[in-house]
């Protein structure tokens, strides 16, 4: 396998029991390549549309007419490229003492390698999972605190997130209110969850995590259409069917596992699917 970048070199080693002189060639190679006739050094240096497989044959003649072909395939890729974290924290993350702190971390890789997670310099008792990159968190002391994530794609790439948390004094609880297309006040948070959207296509939504105290939030649903589904991280998704044309109803209950619980509800009204015609060849080669 050879990166974009990289030089192919490979020195082509021969014989001949009789001791005649020989002669490097190339028999089929990709444009760039070349051979020293008299070493047998092959070097290439393959570019961008060279992606894919490569096929060469090298050529070994003696000045009697003999000869031996040698043919051989490379694999081409990109080279690799790091992952990049999506997910992110407010600059001035305050959290309170005592009372439990998550953070989903999240990072993609273009290459679709699989992204592992890792803690630097991180306080005591803090935990990340590595395969999902779930940070969890109880603060006991109050101050800030400072710590990197890590993300890897196992093949050398690497990207680095630095978090900053300020932990406070623990503040009376308050049961959390959702408010669906408003302004929020104290002890409240808001969500806008889409109403709209059509047979065949994806609905996704992502459910708050954390109430204005900063408690983390926990949703079951409680009424939802057919193929709908909450994650562990609070995302609701679902493809709406034929037979779900219409007005569909959803209710989510949820919790701040410090007493305080709610529900919330709204309607999904589902249209139609535009129907899309693919082209049709007419012609005929003659």
């Amino acid at each position: 396998m050879f990166a974009i970048g990289e030089t192919l070199r490979y020195l082509v080693r021969a014989t001949d029991v009789d001791a005649d002189a020989l002669t490097y060639s190339l028999s089929l190679a990709p444009s760039g390549a070349a051979i020293d006739p008299e070493t047998g050094y092959l070097v290439w240096h393959p570019t961008p549309e060279k992606v894919g497989t490569a096929n060469l044959m090298v050529k070994v003649s003696d000045d009697r007419g003999g000869f031996e072909l040698q043919y051989f395939q490379l694999e081409v890729a990109y080279p690799n490229r790091a992952p990049v974290f999506t997910s992110s924290l407010p600059t001035s993350q305050q959290i309170q003492q005592g009372k439990p702190f998550t953070y989903q971390a999240r990072a993609i890789d273009a290459d679709k390698d699989t992204i592992t997670y890792e803690l630097i310099d991180a306080p005591d008792n803090l935990t990340l999972n590595p395969n999902t990159g779930l940070v969890s968190w109880t603060p006991e002391e109050l101050g800030d605190v400072e710590f990197t994530l890590k993300a890897r794609d196992g093949k050398g790439g690497e990207a680095l997130q630095n978090l900053s948390l300020s932990v406070i004094e623990a503040q009376p609880n308050t049961t959390p209110v959702i408010v669906i297309d408003s302004q929020p006040t104290t002890g409240e948070i808001s969500i806008n969850p889409r109403s709209q959207t059509r047979i065949g296509n994806p609905y996704l939504y992502q459910l708050p995590t954390t109430d204005n105290d900063g408690d983390p939030l926990t949703y079951t649903l409680t009424t939802a259409p057919t193929g709908m589904s909450l994650s562990s991280d609070s995302l609701i998704t679902w493809t709406p069917t034929t037979d779900q044309f219409g007005a569909q109803t959803v209710a989510v209950e949820f919790t701040d596992g410090q007493g305080g619980i709610g529900t919330v509800g709204w309607t999904i009204n589902v249209s139609h699917q535009e129907v899309n015609l693919a082209p049709q060849i007419l012609s005929v080669p003659t």
